[in-house]
């Protein structure tokens, strides 16, 4: 499987997500260094070049081929892809801060059914429940058709001591294998 978007690992300033269908997402919220908790974690240097966030506080490692990208999503805090094989990924984070009465199942209903909602034809797998290093997540898959393109993603919400992430991966449904 190419994996909607082969990645490897993002870094989010100390907080880490593996983002493929296969793979778990991991989440780390210490005081280490992206770089220290990578290293700590993965026996092996993972190959591929690293895209910085807008505000500098996060990062992702991607394939060679890959390039940032800013035309994505308006909130996004991390944005790459590889537009030949019609593979995206973004990462939106969400402070705790700005919930009332918010958990970590209903930011991930909310959240997909904003996705849903945008597509012809939308639906949602059931979320897996997975625990990335200490901290809940669900993941799912969200399938649809945008302007008569089927399209397919892979949508993680993970949650921390301070905030939700969202790790959306996606690709017309010819590229998911």
């Amino acid at each position: 499987m190419k994996h909607l978007a082969l990645l490897l690992l993002i870094i989010l300033g100390g907080v880490s997500f593996g983002c493929t269908p296969d793979a778990p997402v991991a989440v780390d919220e210490s005081s280490e260094s992206p770089t220290a908790s990578a290293e700590a974690e993965a026996p092996s240097e993972p190959e591929g070049k690293v895209l910085t966030s807008t505000d500098g506080t996060s990062q992702i490692l991607v394939p060679e081929e890959w390039e940032s990208a800013t035309d994505l999503n308006d909130v996004a805090i991390l944005q790459a892809e590889h537009p030949t094989e019609e593979q995206y990924v973004i990462v939106i984070q969400d402070s705790k801060e700005d919930f009332a009465d918010a958990d970590l199942a209903l930011h991930s209903e909310v959240t997909t059914e904003a996705i849903v909602s945008s597509l012809t034809d939308g639906s949602s797998t059931e979320p897996e429940s997975v625990t990335i290093n200490g901290n809940p997540a669900l993941q799912k898959e969200i399938s649809g058709t945008i302007d008569n393109i089927k399209i397919i993603y892979l949508h993680t919400n993970v949650e921390t001591p301070t905030s939700y992430y969202q790790v959306l991966t996606w690709s017309i449904r010819s590229q998911l294998e």
